[in-house]
């Protein structure tokens, strides 16, 4: 829908889905921002999507991908040395409770389109596989709507040690990893 760019207040963001529909939602919502319909398993290499950006996020992205490394490996010409992707996936617990809310029309059906419950440790390890160094990991929320005064105090729980493993959401952040120098000697 366009709205976790447009929060993030960046003076120019490119945003990527799928789906027509969501694309034209999000171009009426946010014109100040440019969207592209897209599958990101194959993102064109044309304007604006061209050239390196500082912030790459997958939000609730890897679930749906046929071959997340690959895709991983693909970004990496939407990279520069400085820049970050964030990968933030749902915590496969919550499954259920995400199935209920489907049901109740309190969150959009995944259609049975989603491939993968993939935990934080695969995604970082994938992120190594890729070419990428993965610097931290955040969890996210344990409780998603806003409950005045409760949502707070529950959330803030989210970094207990215990608790980190049962947010909703977890959040790996990652850089382009530097390239290996040889350690060979030189032929003479």
């Amino acid at each position: 829908t366009g709205d976790l760019l447009n929060e993030l207040k960046v003076r120019e963001g490119v945003g990527v889905d799928i789906s027509p529909v969501s694309i034209q939602h999000a171009r009426s919502q946010y014109p100040h921002l440019q969207w592209v319909q897209a599958d990101v398993e194959q993102l064109p290499d044309t304007p604006p999507l061209d050239r390196p950006f500082d912030i790459v996020i997958m939000a609730d992205l890897v679930s749906y991908l046929a071959d997340i490394q690959l895709t991983l490996e693909n970004l990496h010409r939407l990279t520069h040395p400085e820049s970050r992707i964030i990968v933030a996936t749902w915590n496969w617990i919550w499954q259920p409770v995400l199935k209920v809310g489907e049901l109740f029309h309190l969150k959009s059906p995944d259609l049975d389109m989603r491939q993968n419950w993939v935990s934080d440790s695969i995604i970082r390890t994938m992120l190594k596989l890729a070419g990428y160094e993965p610097l931290q990991t955040l969890p996210g929320v344990l409780l998603p709507y806003n409950v005045k005064g409760l949502t707070p105090l529950i959330n803030t729980l989210s970094y207990a040690p215990i608790m980190e493993r049962v947010t909703l959401l977890r959040m790996v952040i990652a850089r382009p990893a530097a390239p290996s120098v040889s350690c060979e000697p030189e032929s003479v």
